[in-house]
C-alpha cells in the first residue's frame, strides 16, 4: 500500500502513541463489534483527531495485529476478523463530504487498484481516504484484473491510476494490470505503484512498467503533477 502518514500531527511521544495502539489492538480483538468504535471515541477524548487515528493509529494496529500472528500468539481467524473491525472503524470515522464523484472537475481523478492476488485491502482503503481529504476524485477497485481495468479506463479518463503492492507480491500480475492501462485508448495517465514492494523490489519500475514508485500519497500526487504540466508544456511547443 501506499503510505499511511498524511497526517501532521501533533508531537506524540513513542510510549504514549504505542498505548493508543494498545488499546486499538485489543479493541479489535476483543469480541464486542462495538469496542473499536468505543476505543476511538476514548482517543479523540484525548485530543487525537480522527484523521490521525485513519492516517497513523489504525495502519499500527494492523501492523501489531499481523506481527501476532507471525508469533502464533493469535489465529488468522482471529486476524481476519479483527482486520474487519479496523475497517468497520475507518469507515466510521470518514467524515460525510470527504467522498466526491470520479470527474470532479477541482481534483485529480485517480484509479487506485488492488491486484486480485492481494489480500491486503486495508492499507488501500487508509490511501483513498487520504487522496479525498486532499480534494481527488478517487475510484477503488479490489480484486483487480486487466480486463476489468480496460473496461474502466475505456469508460472513464482518469488522470492518476496508483496500484497498491504488498511486500512480496509478484510483478507479473502487476505488470499486467499496467499493460491493460496502456491498451485503453482514453488512457494518458500517470501511473504510480506504491506500498511494501517497493522496499523489496529494487528494480521496480522496470519489472512492472510503471512510470513511478512511491509510498508517499503526497509524494506521489507532487509527482503526477509534475508530469502532467511537463507533458502540457511539451504540447504546447508542438
Amino acid at each position: 500500500m501506499l503510505a499511511c502518514h498524511q497526517t501532521d500531527p501533533v508531537f506524540v511521544p513513542a510510549t504514549r502513541f504505542q498505548r493508543q495502539v494498545d488499546v486499538l489492538c485489543d479493541a479489535a480483538l476483543a469480541g464486542q463489534p462495538e469496542a473499536c468504535k468505543r476505543a476511538s471515541e476514548r482517543l479523540k477524548k484525548l485530543g487525537v483527531p480522527s484523521e490521525q487515528i485513519i492516517d497513523l493509529h489504525i495502519p499500527a494496529a494492523a501492523r501489531q495485529i499481523g506481527e501476532q500472528w507471525v508469533r502464533d500468539e493469535i489465529s488468522f481467524a482471529d486476524v481476519t476478523i479483527s482486520v474487519s473491525r479496523l475497517q468497520a472503524l475507518l469507515r466510521h470515522l470518514e467524515r460525510p463530504g470527504y467522498c466526491v464523484p470520479v470527474g470532479d472537475p477541482h481534483g485529480l481523478s485517480i484509479l487506485l487498484l488492488v491486484a486480485s492476488e492481494n489480500d491486503h485491502t486495508l492499507g488501500a482503503m487508509v490511501v483513498v481516504n487520504q487522496l479525498r481529504r486532499r480534494g481527488c476524485s478517487v475510484r477503488l477497485i479490489l480484486a483487480a484484473r486487466p480486463e476489468t481495468v480496460i473496461a474502466e479506463t475505456e469508460i472513464t479518463r482518469f488522470d492518476v491510476v496508483m496500484i497498491s503492492a504488498a511486500q512480496g507480491d509478484s510483478a507479473r500480475p502487476l505488470r499486467r494490470l499496467i499493460q491493460a492501462v496502456r491498451k485503453s485508448s482514453s488512457s494518458s495517465a500517470s501511473i504510480i505503484i506504491g506500498g511494501g514492494m517497493i522496499d523489496s523490489e529494487s528494480d521496480i519500475l522496470r519489472l512492472t512498467g510503471a512510470d513511478f514508485a512511491e509510498k508517499d500519497t503526497q509524494r506521489a500526487l507532487a509527482l503526477c503533477r509534475l508530469r502532467s504540466q511537463a507533458t502540457a508544456g511539451k504540447r504546447k511547443t508542438m
